[in-house]
């Protein structure tokens, strides 16, 4: 049955739900202990748009009660929801309004966020799938030849036509919207028609009974997701990201003031250094005299004078007319889509910087314009239209599952529509100028004036918190490497250590360690590649595609490095072997958290048929032909060295992810229990760093019980060394 609070005469008759008085409501919402939790609102924007309706379900589907919040204050209901259970779908959300009211749930379950941590390490399109969905994919995929050079749609259409099945899958049922979960679990088929309607509708009865559908199944899915968890070892882990879902509710709704006029002044550097790397690349492309990419008006025109100079023709924002003039060079411009994990077109760094011995030249030019480019694009005028009005403040969207890793993920290119609106911006275009989206807060340059663009209100300050040298203390206690616990327990400094190690011929064996910083300091810069790189599972081979290393060089310090540190080769080789005989990395044994090695069971159905006769056929015929076989092999190869290197990875970011969610939400606790709500704010989260903004007579006792908290929670994920941070007090952004 359907209830509905509300103070509007006009909706009194109806044969489609019935109306109660808030006090009933709240009678009958006090017995359930679990609530079905969902809103419908006029926009997106918890600090501009107004909130329709809140409804709640029981557990049972047989009462779901709809109270308008337009007409009835919401506020009466924060007992009954700070004392149950609540069950939300996208909670971030729907907690962003409850704190309008005042409201803080802490017991709650966000299905979207369960579901993201069942399928974590799966594509998006392939949320959901089977594994007879997945092989058939797989298999079609790997024989079509081309496939990796077709675009996005190209490939859709080839697999309607060719896998009927599995693009049903993708277009209709893979994902972690409710709609998808409604199939998924319960076979269910939940219309979500009238969503788009309730803009310009408000409450009547079509979306009174549209509210109340949302708020009917969540409990039967929760159900479901429960026995998968346990199934998988995932329980605790789920309770981490449940716990954290309203800490990143707080994080969207407080945002992060801005000194506009700072980054205006940054802006025009910015654009100065542009222009200047601009016109050195159009230089060396002039120079190079292939006519296919400037122009040269020689005969003089009536619009445009008598300038006989040439001009380069290519638009470096371009792909398409930057590639021909990259091949032309020698590059080769075959990289892999971060999204879909499929071969592509790409001029991205990471596909360049391997091959910059290609051209020396253009590659420095080039990565200069580039980089110079990027600034000026993605940190230029949109972070300004994204200012709320309302607030002051600058928001932006946060996924705590952002990556295989488990680490939060920030900003969107979707339009902020509510923010556009009211500036009177455009809702879609490709100007940069004119974009108001989602920015990214947790990648930005770490120059000291962009980091000082962001910074407290007046009376505040800003507190920065940072784990001191995080994943080096975790890689040490995970492996229990005995020098590299020997560095954290005598408190020697790691870089200084790692020199010694793999430079044995050029720092003598009796240097002291304390020593290294001052007598062989460029030793000791030059250490910090390989640590960093051997940490995350790369070898020698890296080494000459990252710093340009010869042969002889790069296999020496990885051999010394791996002798001086013989744990870290163990425990590294230990989680190669275990992601590619099981399929998975286990990122943390002490959650269950876990990323799926997603096409695993076809990766390994290839592996079986790799037999001696194979590669007796392949050694013959294919190998160096470059033909399908060739290739397939070789995509084969590189998808086990990927997820053997990410194996090694992922337990040590993976697990600074889930220290930083502990102790966040902890954090968030102790900021409700003093009452300190909207008056410590969270600002950023930079992955083993967070960024507060709090009244300045209290931020050294803030700072304090940050870093209490932080050691607590981190040590806790440690067997023999303890995890301590550093805080900076100031009135901006420092770190």
């Amino acid at each position: 049955m359907i209830y509905l609070v509300t103070q509007q005469p006009e909706l009194f008759n109806s044969e489609v739900y019935k109306i109660i008085t808030l006090e009933d409501s709240l009678s009958r919402m006090g017995a359930w202990g679990v609530i079905q939790v969902d809103s419908e609102t006029l926009g997106k924007d918890c600090h501009i748009d107004r909130d329709l309706c809140f409804q709640f379900g029981d557990p049972y589907k047989t009462t779901q009660i709809v109270v308008d919040t337009t007409t009835v204050q919401l506020r009466a209901y924060k007992e009954v929801l700070e004392s149950s259970f609540l069950i939300f779908q996208n909670g971030v959300f729907d907690l962003k309004y409850l704190y309008n009211y005042g409201i803080f749930p802490r017991r709650i379950w966000d299905t979207m966020v369960v579901e993201q941590l069942i399928y974590l390490g799966f594509p998006n399109f392939m949320v959901g799938a089977t594994t007879d969905i997945i092989l058939e994919y797989c298999e079609f995929t790997d024989s079509y030849d081309g496939w990796e050079d077709l675009n996005q749609k190209q490939k859709s259409q080839v697999l309607e036509e060719f896998c009927p099945r599995v693009s049903d899958f993708i277009r209709n049922h893979s994902g972690v919207g409710l709609q998808a979960l409604c199939d998924r679990y319960l076979g269910i088929y939940l219309s979500k028609e009238v969503r788009g309607q309730i803009i310009y509708k408000g409450l009547d009865p079509d979306v009174i009974v549209y509210a109340a559908g949302d708020v009917t199944h969540l409990y039967d899915i929760m159900q479901r997701q429960k026995a998968r968890l346990e199934m998988m070892g995932l329980m605790k882990a789920a309770k981490v990201e449940c716990d954290f879902v309203p800490v990143i509710a707080y994080f969207e709704w407080c945002g992060v003031h801005m000194n506009e006029e700072l980054w205006k002044q940054k802006m025009a550097t910015d654009k100065a250094k542009r222009d200047k790397a601009l016109k050195e690349l159009e230089d060396f492309v002039i120079k190079q005299g292939d006519e296919r990419f400037f122009e040269q008006n020689l005969q003089g025109d009536l619009w445009k004078g008598f300038d006989t100079t040439p001009h380069c023709t290519i638009n470096w924002n371009s792909t398409k007319q930057v590639i021909p003039f990259l091949t032309m060079l020698g590059f080769n411009c075959k990289g892999i889509n971060k999204k879909t994990k499929e071969e592509t077109d790409s001029i991205d760094s990471k596909v360049l910087e391997p091959q910059k011995d290609v051209n020396p030249e253009f590659y420095a030019i080039y990565e200069a314009f580039a980089e110079a480019q990027k600034v000026c694009s993605t940190y230029g005028q949109n972070y300004l239209n994204a200012i709320n009005p309302v607030t002051n403040r600058l928001h932006t969207v946060f996924r705590q599952l952002g990556t295989d890793t488990g680490r939060l993920a920030c900003g969107s290119q979707q339009t902020n529509e509510s923010v556009a609106k009211l500036k009177k911006l455009p809702m879609s275009t490709k100007d940069s100028e004119l974009k108001c989206c989602y920015p990214q807060l947790q990648n930005l340059p770490a120059d000291e004036i962009t980091r000082a663009c962001f910074c407290a209100e007046d009376g505040n300050s800003w507190i920065s918190v940072d784990y001191s040298g995080q994943e080096s203390v975790l890689m040490a206690d995970f492996s229990q490497d005995k020098a590299m616990l020997d560095v954290f327990l005598k408190g020697e400094d790691m870089h200084s250590t790692v020199a010694y190690m793999i430079f044995p011929d050029q720092i003598p064996r009796d240097t002291p360690i304390k020593d290294i910083k001052k007598k062989y300091k460029h030793l000791r810069q030059v250490a910090k590649g390989p640590e960093f790189c051997f940490a995350y599972g790369g070898n020698d081979s890296t080494l000459i595609q990252q710093y340009g290393m010869s042969p002889e060089q790069a296999s020496s310090i990885y051999t010394n490095y791996m002798s001086g540190f013989s744990g870290i080769s163990k425990f590294q080789e230990k989680q190669k072997r275990f992601v590619v005989n099981n399929g998975y990395i286990l990122i943390s044994p002490y959650t269950g958290h876990r990323a799926t090695w997603w096409d695993w069971r076809y990766w390994k159905k290839v592996q079986e048929g790799y037999t001696k006769e194979f590669w007796e056929e392949y050694r013959a015929y294919h190998k160096g032909t470059g033909d399908s076989v060739a290739r397939k092999v070789s995509r084969h190869f590189k998808a086990k060295t990927k997820w053997e290197k990410n194996a090694c990875n992922s337990p040590l970011q993976g697990s600074g992810a889930i220290i930083f969610k502990k102790f966040s939400t902890q954090l968030f606790y102790w900021v409700l229990d003093e009452g300190l709500f909207n008056i410590v704010k969270f600002c950023i989260p930079v992955h083993d760093e967070i960024n507060v903004e709090c009244p300045t007579e209290i931020a050294q006792d803030v700072s304090n019980k940050i870093q209490e908290i932080m050691k607590r929670e981190g040590t806790a994920f440690c067997k023999v060394l303890t995890l301590d941070s550093e805080s900076v007090i100031s009135d901006h952004w420092v770190h």
